[in-house]
């Protein structure tokens, strides 16, 4: 009887561990740039933005840190 438990919680187990990797595996790898010409895109952008210190020289409020 013991080893009947063992055994279905172990079936159990497995059977979660599958359905977890199905889930990762189903999820986007990344939500902001879902393909590499998106990526350039946003590289670029990043690029041409000021940083926080040139945003000070400006004498303006650089953006709080999320």
């Amino acid at each position: 009887m013991n080893s009947l438990y063992f055994l279905r919680a172990r079936i159990k187990h497995e059977i979660d561990k599958e359905k977890q990797a199905a889930k990762v595996k189903s999820m986007p790898m990344n939500t902001m740039a879902p393909n590499e010409q998106e990526i350039i895109r946003l590289g670029l952008d990043m690029k041409h933005m000021k940083t926080n210190s040139e945003i000070m020289e400006e004498g303006l409020v650089p953006d709080p840190i999320q």
